[in-house]
């Protein structure tokens, strides 16, 4: 039996509750900003879920709270929840941002708390070095963008909003495009991420009233 001690050595250290099947996936403090998705939060977040899938194939469930961060270590995050053999639940609190809103695309059930703000955009790009190396990084970006806009919209294809107009997953890409190029930011409340399909439920509401039936 773990007791209450090792619970909470297994929460704080290892964003892990083993006992229960939760992981806690938030980034981690740097300086005074928040640091989104980078290495330390994904390489951990790996070990966490492979863990928990060789135990056995019950549900997981994350927490999820982050800003967005890193494409390359929030797509691996993405890879690992995607190809997990358990069912995955991702419940989300406070903010789905950027490359954390591509993230909690990975699972079979995603779900927010009734205040949790949801945005997509595109990627930031630095760009430094010789002409070539510019050229590059620059059509790099453009495919990472496009593949957002796949796995954005293959999820949003079940939304209440594009079933009613009766639209296809190449509309969608170019109907979240068209709203990226003009807010920059195109900023979402959970009934209007709902609404286009970014998730399947709040938390809170009918289906999803409590944490047992969201991991079913």
């Amino acid at each position: 039996m773990v007791n209450q001690e090792e619970i909470l050595n297994q929460t704080h250290h290892y964003n892990l509750n083993f006992s229960t099947r939760e992981i806690y996936l938030h980034s981690y403090i740097l300086g005074e900003e928040e640091s989104g998705i980078e290495y330390r939060m994904a390489t951990q977040f790996l070990k966490n879920i492979h863990l928990l899938d060789l135990t056995n194939n019950k549900n997981i469930l994350i927490h999820m709270q982050s800003s967005g961060g890193d494409w390359v270590y929030g797509i691996s995050i993405y890879d690992a929840i995607k190809f997990c053999k358990s069912s995955v639940t991702i419940l989300a609190h406070g903010e789905v941002a950027s490359m954390s809103g591509i993230v909690f695309q990975a699972a079979k059930k995603r779900v927010l708390m009734p205040n949790c703000e949801f945005m997509v955009h595109r990627g930031f790009l630095m760009l430094e070095g010789g002409a070539a190396t510019v050229q590059s990084n620059a059509l790099w970006n453009k495919k990472t963008d496009k593949k957002m806009l796949e796995i954005l919209a293959n999820r949003c294809v079940n939304g209440s909003y594009f079933k009613e107009k009766n639209m296809k997953v190449a509309q969608i890409e170019k109907f979240i495009d068209q709203k990226i190029k003009k807010f920059g930011d195109w900023n979402l409340d959970a009934e209007e991420a709902l609404a286009y399909g970014f998730c399947d439920g709040i938390f809170g509401e009918k289906g999803f009233e409590t944490i047992e039936k969201i991991r079913k």
